[in-house]
């Protein structure tokens, strides 16, 4: 009887152990997964340093008098700016509409705390 006792006690003692390390094991997989996650987004956005994440017209391609849609995005700037257009807002996204008379080249350019600067330019043509 004694030796029934053990083995049971030896089953139950090895069941819990097994089920706790399955939960363990769980979380060190999802802490892991999420550590990922958040070092793919800093790397994303820059990392600490400024970095264009956009800069897109929509259309590319306007008649005279048309509009176009000129959108960007910057990360970990202080300051950003778009030739011809002056200073603009250091954003993740944004977006503004542009209506120039003839072919005009966009330069965007972003700077960070340190100096450090990020350039992006596209054209916009007009027919």
């Amino acid at each position: 009887m004694t030796v029934l006792v053990v083995l049971a006690a030896v089953r139950t003692a090895w069941i819990l152990y097994s089920r706790h390390r399955a939960v363990f094991v769980a979380e060190e997989q999802a802490e892991q997964k999420q550590r990922e996650e958040a070092r793919k987004v800093t790397e994303m956005l820059g990392n600490g340093h400024v970095k264009i994440l956009n800069l897109s017209l929509d259309p590319v391609v306007i008649r005279r008098g048309g509009e176009s849609e000129l959108c960007y995005g910057v990360s970990n700037a202080v300051s950003a700016a778009i030739t011809p257009i002056g200073k603009v807002d250091p954003a993740y996204t944004r977006c503004l509409k542009v209506s120039p008379r003839r072919d005009t080249t966009y330069t965007l350019t972003a700077q960070d705390q340190d100096g450090h600067t990020a350039t992006a330019s596209l054209m916009l043509r007009v027919q």
